[in-house]
């Protein structure tokens, strides 16, 4: 539950004088919340349960060098209107500013029936072309309250998953996040969740100030550039007679994880992920171990595998897994690809393609454009202060040029004409980054480029295949049916702590996505031991979609196989992964735990939940978890419960469930509800 009610009906405290100015203060309030407009200084302030939490709010914009506030405006009018849109029906109350020289600016408060989030935006307007590649609609200095508490924790959330880049929590007010963050108390989990729930021109930054978790300001804009962003150069200007902010969504929670759903949830109305209605996708990736060696007949003996060895014996979803060729798939000819579809579907199998759409690995300008002969890739390259951009050993592709759309034609033509029905895109975050100009002059910022290049994409898929993104930006979520939820992970403790990381902080994405992707499952690539395969598998099962990666053709260890053998074919751990639903943290930040992911993972069903403990480190784990943390702590004496690896039973009171996890292993949970 929220701590509040925000904004589920506004009224405005002030008769509107017709005139369009007035010094009044103005009131827009909802059950424990109110919003504070005070036209003398173009400011406005937050509080809740009557304690100031923000003051000194402006909306702020860069126009010709300078940044403008709403404090710099002399005139103010103030109106309402209805509103229907993607998130409801409700009103929109608008705060406009005027001064002769520079752009009007609107700032907008959204209030939707049955919602209880804040929703904002503002909107420069002008005779003439506006060009800005800065808009916030919230810059504040935060008071009051818990958030002058010295154990605030901020979320850390990566605009990408590239080079392995971890969330993270931070002291509240020492950091700069990407489209989302939250503020939160690790011991109540209360706190606030703010984010963009637009991705269409504008990359967002969550910046925050203070010091030792205590927070002082808080800034949330359109037009971050930075490293993390993979860019070079400032964020591209969004230009028109009217230029929009990205819309913001601001609530407070009780449990912050509960925020993250919901800011998930919002984003998927306002763009949506493709239908799926064929269940949890189960399979296999050749990246995991074959890698650069995948051919055909490898290919045949993996999907043979398969057949005879896991599909009757649990490793399935309705009867069909997914065989993916991944990179290299090139060492196919076009008619060997159309074999190895029709070889996949004749085991009842469905095949998997691997495509990079926006890259140029080869890096030879002269090299003609697949698809459209006439054009050489130095025409289609996104430059940055003259130069080719390269990230991850390739160079930049301007989704935006036409040479770049026929190649699209080219590549996906083909992997329809062979008859796949899956595909795994990847390096995506080449096509966001900024550039010096795009083919399309009405495109000015790379997120808009890529947003461009994903459309055209999706329109030639034309719903063909089940999608799924590895590297890519976070948002939008509207192109691809899963997103990896962190870049690649193989085998070992290292690597399930490290999709774990992403699992503790990003598992909300689930709720945008239709499923979040852990990468592919490797059982085996040095000495692992048989808990830490275990703890593998398990971080695939929990996080989304189920795909091995081990060498299972002929040429592959019989270790390997006999290991896959052992632990992909429990049937109970399987029934886990065909609910296709992340698992969330269960302490949602433990501030005792030293790795940056958490060690606790559960899943709510109607007759029973499921738990899950890792042990990263080499020593056996006694844990004594409060069973209301478990949402336990009913009535019930005591409750049955099997840990599904080793099939034993054991009993939990209604305090606290004991369990024993070994060194580099996993315990998984079923417990009766």
């Amino acid at each position: 539950m929220k701590t509040n009610s925000i904004i589920v009906t506004l009224f405005v405290s002030i008769v509107l004088i017709s005139c369009g100015h007035q010094s009044e203060e103005q009131i827009f309030s909802s059950g424990d919340l109110r919003i504070t407009y005070r036209p003398e200084t173009g400011t406005a302030t937050l509080s809740r349960n009557g304690i100031l939490l923000l003051d000194q709010w402006q909306a702020a914009y860069v126009w010709q060098g300078d940044t403008i506030f709403s404090s710099d405006y002399k005139k103010h009018s103030f109106s309402s209107r209805p509103v229907s849109d993607e998130l409801g029906e409700g009103t929109v109350y608008e705060i406009t500013h005027k001064r002769k020289g520079i752009p009007d600016l609107t700032q907008r408060f959204f209030a939707y029936a049955g919602n209880d989030n804040l929703f904002i935006e503002t909107e420069l307007t002008s005779d003439t072309e506006i060009a800005s590649n800065y808009m916030s609609p919230l810059k504040a200095t935060v008071l009051g309250g818990e958030w002058q508490n010295q154990e605030n924790k901020m979320l850390f959330v990566p605009f990408d998953n590239d080079c392995w880049v971890q969330y993270d929590v931070l002291p509240a007010g020492q950091g700069l996040s990407y489209e989302t963050t939250a503020v939160f108390h690790p011991e109540s989990r209360a706190g606030f969740v703010i984010g963009s729930i637009e991705h269409d021109r504008w990359k967002t930054g969550i910046r925050t100030s203070g010091k030792d978790g205590i927070l002082d300001g808080l800034e949330i804009f359109g037009g971050v550039s930075s490293a993390l962003t993979r860019d070079t150069l400032p964020h591209g200007e969004v230009k028109g007679l009217r230029v929009k902010s990205p819309k913001i969504m601001l609530g407070f929670f009780d449990d912050w994880r509960n925020g993250m759903e919901e800011f998930a949830r919002t984003n998927s109305l306002i763009a949506p992920a493709p239908e799926w209605e064929q269940g949890t996708p189960f399979g296999w990736n050749s990246w995991g171990s074959i890698q650069t060696k995948i051919n055909l007949n490898n290919a045949k003996e993996v999907s043979d595998f398969f057949k005879t060895e896991l599909q009757p014996r649990h490793f399935e979803n309705d009867g069909t897994v997914y065989i993916g060729l991944d990179s290299y798939w090139d060492n196919f000819s076009d008619t060997q690809l159309k074999e190895f579809a029709d070889y996949c579907h004749a085991n009842g199998q469905k095949a998997g393609i691997y495509w990079a759409p926006f890259v140029d690995w080869a890096k030879n300008p002269d090299r003609k454009v697949e698809g459209s002969p006439e054009n050489r890739y130095k025409d289609i390259y996104l430059y940055a202060h003259g130069k080719q951009q390269e990230l991850d050993g390739a160079w930049a592709v301007d989704p935006t040029h036409p040479a770049t759309k026929r190649r699209i034609d080219h590549y996906i033509g083909r992997f329809k004409k062979a008859g796949f029905d899956y595909i795994k895109i990847d390096f995506l975050t080449h096509g966001a980054m900024e550039a010096d100009s795009h083919y399309d002059p009405n495109v000015t910022t790379g997120i808009q480029a890529y947003n461009e290049g994903m459309r055209y994409l999706n329109e030639t898929i034309n719903g063909q295949f089940y999608i799924t993104m590895a590297i890519s930006p976070l948002f939008p979520s509207n192109y691809a049916h899963s997103r990896r939820i962190a870049c690649d992970a193989f085998a070992g403790m290292s690597d399930t702590e490290y999709t774990l990381n992403g699992l503790s902080y990003g598992w909300w994405l689930g709720n945008a996505y239709r499923y979040n992707d852990p990468d592919h499952l490797v059982l085996q690539q040095k000495n692992e031991t048989e808990g830490e395969n275990r703890a593998r598998l398990t971080s695939g099962v929990i996080t989304g979609i189920y795909m091995l990666g081990d060498d299972l053709s002929a040429a592959g260890s019989s270790s390997a196989k006999q290991r896959v053998q052992n632990l992909a074919t429990n049937a109970a751990v399987a029934d886990i992964a065909r609910i296709g639903k992340s698992f969330r943290p269960v302490y949602g930040y433990k501030p005792s735990e030293k790795k940056r992911a958490e060690s606790l993972f559960m899943l709510e069903q109607d007759e029973c939940m499921y738990l899950a403990a890792f042990n990263f480190t080499d020593r056996p784990q006694s844990l004594a978890i409060p069973a209301r943390l478990l949402n336990l702590n009913d009535e019930k004496e005591e409750r049955g419960y099997t840990e599904l690896w080793s099939g034993r039973k054991g009993k939990i009171g209604n305090d606290t469930l004991h369990i024993n996890v070994p060194g580099k292993d996993v315990a998984l949970l079923k417990i009766d509800r």
